[in-house]
């Protein structure tokens, strides 16, 4: 049955909630990634022997290693909001949170821009007034960056298979419930170490022609990464 969803105050508390809730993780991590170096000079475990997705938990005096296999490879998270721009879908909007993972390359291209691709990680909701539908999405993106830029500025692109939960809302159709989602991004880091940034994304959404209806959708809005790490 169709509901009317309406802004209000609960979405700003809500809202707050999650922030809260995400620099608490953050903080935590970093919490857990001093304490594992402390323990790691006192037990004088050489550098090669590290490796970042090892956590360090003492025993007795002794240190105990376990292995976390996806924790030690988190370069960041955020939150993200988005609204169509316009077309069959024009009243949808976007709300998300997200996780990047670290990939082992790195390129330098036109002598100062680096390349760093990552794995992003991405869960939310597409809603409007007919319908509240669940999506994840799951792919590479790469960022620019070039150490000449004066301000701490970066360029975000990518490519993530995208699967919706349902194809419809109300009479109007996507196609398919698998989609992909490209994006191309703007930002700023900010911060005393630059761990974190604001950035303006526009995406695209559709099925790439699997379906014979496939309209797309068209987005923009903020990324906000509460937490990244180099």
């Amino acid at each position: 049955m169709a509901h009317t969803i309406r802004p209000g105050s609960n979405y700003r508390v809500a809202a707050l909630l999650l922030l809260v809730f995400l620099t608490s993780i953050a903080q935590a991590a970093e919490f857990v990634s001093n304490s594992a170096l402390e323990y790691e000079a006192q037990d004088r475990l050489t550098r090669d022997d590290v490796r970042s997705d090892l956590l360090l938990i003492p025993d007795s005096g002794n240190i105990q290693i376990f292995e976390v296999p996806l924790i030690g490879h988190i370069t960041g998270f955020g939150i993200r909001q988005g609204a169509a721009d316009g077309g069959q879908f024009n009243d949808l909007d976007q709300q998300a949170v997200f996780v990047d993972f670290r990939l082992p390359w790195q390129w330098s291209v036109w002598g100062s821009t680096i390349i760093t691709p990552r794995l992003t990680l991405e869960a939310g909701r597409f809603v409007n007034d007919e319908e509240d539908r669940a999506f994840g999405s799951l792919g590479p993106n790469f960022l620019l960056e070039n150490e000449r830029w004066r301000l701490p500025v970066f360029v975000d692109m990518g490519l993530s298979p995208t699967v919706i939960d349902g194809s419809t809302y109300g009479d109007r159709e996507l196609g398919t419930s698998f989609n992909f989602t490209s994006h191309l991004a703007v930002g700023m880091q900010f911060g005393q170490s630059r761990n974190h940034s604001v950035s303006l994304r526009y995406q695209h959404i559709s099925n790439g022609g699997i379906s014979r209806q496939n309209p797309g959708v068209n987005t923009i809005g903020l990324d906000v990464v509460l937490w990244s790490r180099q």
